[in-house]
């Protein structure tokens, strides 16, 4: 089974987003909103910018925030 779904949104989670997330090859949705993510968005996920058919990050606490919005 591969993950093409991750939703966390809404559960105080704090700190960065981790990199591994751009391990997750098959991932079409990702939704950190209103959380209190801080720092910048990783690098390594942008490998995934192509694949991402929606994400949400919003109301989090980022200091930068350049993802390009896929599609």
């Amino acid at each position: 089974m591969q993950l093409s779904i991750l939703s966390l949104r809404y559960n105080a989670f704090t700190g960065g987003i981790p990199a591994e997330l751009s391990n997750l090859s098959s991932l079409h949705v990702l939704d950190l909103a209103g959380n209190r993510l801080t720092g910048s968005i990783p690098p390594a996920l942008g490998d995934l910018n192509g694949m991402i058919q929606e994400q949400n990050i919003n109301y989090n606490l980022f200091h930068e925030y350049c993802w390009e919005n896929p599609g």
